[in-house]
This record gives structure tokens, C-alpha cells and sequence, in this order.
């Protein structure tokens, strides 16, 4: 699991350089965001040229170059060099006639050596079908907590942290809060949710909070996190309706 997820994180890096390469730069670098496509597993651009996205298909494996939602070219990534999928993308672009050049640069660093022309990706099928059912359980657990809680959020997967998140205000008191599906790291070995509170002050700090039904307040960290692997869709919901109290309440 530990290599798909690198060759995963880095093969997202395609799709945060159409964002940098063709999309109006936003503050909070939101044009470098993608979207998780629960119906095709797919993870996808905003919008670009009107009508053009990229697209990483974890089912399929592939590179999809999208007009109007369909797919006109695609790439299998599987063993393919950088290079080849660098050409790829600028041919794309070419014949769909985008005004800038496809540009491979970033203003953040990952955690992986830098990829070289000749380096290809290696991906293996249960892993991945490891990876898109817990993206889409984020997907609807998201969807759903926004939707109880009268709450606005885009849902987008973040290509430098690799996380799949919202943040919302809780239009009371000047709170926000910050949720997620994080990949494993220091804090959790596994797949797992976070939330964190945020005031005038900054980042609400948690680590005199009471015990939590599902999951833990952290000392370590500002945030509640809980492993995405032991709880059903509706515990998760329940460990951020907690979370969205305790934030609350603390203001």
C-alpha cells in the first residue's frame, strides 16, 4: 500500500499542474484542487478551456483527458515513463487548442525525490481499489455532514497533503472548521479523519477536550483524529458533529 500511495500522490501531481498551467490562480490555491468522481473512482480537474479536464482513473489506471464529462484520450499510466506522460499531456493540450504551455513546476515540495524522466509508475489494482473506496466513504460522509448542518464546502482533495477535505464556517461565534481524510503519517498509521476548530484567535487548541464516542481529541496536534478503517459511515458523522460541538462550545 505504501508504494501505491507514493505513485498515487505523485501521479496526482499532473493534475494540480493543469490547475498551475490553465487555470486563474486563486489566494488560497484552490485552482490546484481536484475532485473525487465517485461513480467512475477518478479524481478530476476544475474546469478548464470551458470545457476540458484531467482525470486519474483508479480503476482504470489511466490518464483521462475530458470534454463536456467525456473521455476523448487517455494514457494508461501503469509502467509508463514520466516523459511519455509529460508528451501526452502537452499533445492534449496542443490539440485542444490551450493558449499557455503545459508547465510540470511546482511552488511546494512532496515528500518523494523529484521524478526523473525515466521513472515509471507501478500501481497495484488492490491497493487502488483499497484507495477508491475509502475516498468515496470520505465523499459521502462529507456530503452528508454538510447537508445535516446546513453547511457550505467545495470537497476537493488537496494534491500537496494528499488529503481529501472541506472547511466551513459554523456561522456562529467566527468558528470554522477544518475536517479531512488524511493518508497515513505521523499522527495515525492508517487512513484517517481529522477536524479542527479555528477562531479569531487561530487554531483552537484541543488537547484539554474531553473524550470523544469515536475518536481522540489530540495533545499533539490541534484537531481530533480517528482511523477511517474501524467505523461505519454514520460513526464518522458523529465524530465530526463532536468535533463541530466541542469548537463551538470552546469559542
Amino acid at each position: 500500500m505504501k508504494n501505491t500511495l507514493k505513485n498515487l500522490h505523485q501521479a496526482a501531481q499532473y493534475l494540480a499542474a493543469i490547475g498551475i498551467s490553465f487555470i486563474e490562480k486563486k489566494s488560497d490555491d484552490s485552482h490546484t484542487n481536484v475532485g473525487w468522481n465517485k461513480i467512475e473512482n477518478r479524481m478530476e480537474t476544475h474546469l478548464f478551456n470551458t470545457d476540458c479536464q484531467l482525470a486519474l482513473n483508479l480503476t482504470t489506471q489511466n490518464l483521462e483527458w475530458l470534454k463536456n464529462k467525456r473521455v476523448t484520450a487517455a494514457l494508461h499510466l501503469n509502467k509508463t515513463a514520466h516523459k511519455e506522460i509529460l508528451s501526452w499531456i502537452a499533445k492534449q493540450a496542443k490539440e485542444n487548442n490551450l493558449a499557455n504551455d503545459y508547465s510540470y513546476s511546482f511552488h511546494y515540495e512532496l515528500p518523494y525525490d523529484e521524478m526523473t524522466a525515466d521513472d515509471a509508475y507501478v500501481f497495484n489494482s488492490a491497493d487502488l481499489k483499497t484507495i477508491s473506496a475509502v475516498m468515496t466513504k470520505a465523499q459521502n460522509v462529507f456530503e452528508a455532514f454538510l447537508a445535516t448542518n446546513n453547511l457550505e464546502s467545495p470537497i476537493r482533495i488537496w494534491p500537496h497533503h494528499f488529503d481529501l477535505g472541506i472547511y466551513a464556517s459554523l456561522k456562529a461565534e467566527n468558528v470554522s472548521m477544518g475536517a479531512g481524510l488524511a493518508i497515513p503519517d505521523s499522527l495515525v498509521d492508517d487512513f484517517y479523519f481529522y477536524a479542527s476548530g479555528y477562531n479569531s484567535a487561530g487554531a483552537i487548541e484541543t488537547k484539554s477536550f474531553g473524550a470523544m464516542n469515536f475518536g481522540e481529541f489530540r495533545a499533539d496536534w490541534n484537531g481530533a483524529t480517528l482511523a477511517s478503517s474501524v467505523v461505519e459511515n454514520d460513526q464518522v458523522i458523529e465524530f465530526l458533529n463532536e468535533a463541530k460541538a466541542q469548537f463551538l462550545a470552546s469559542a
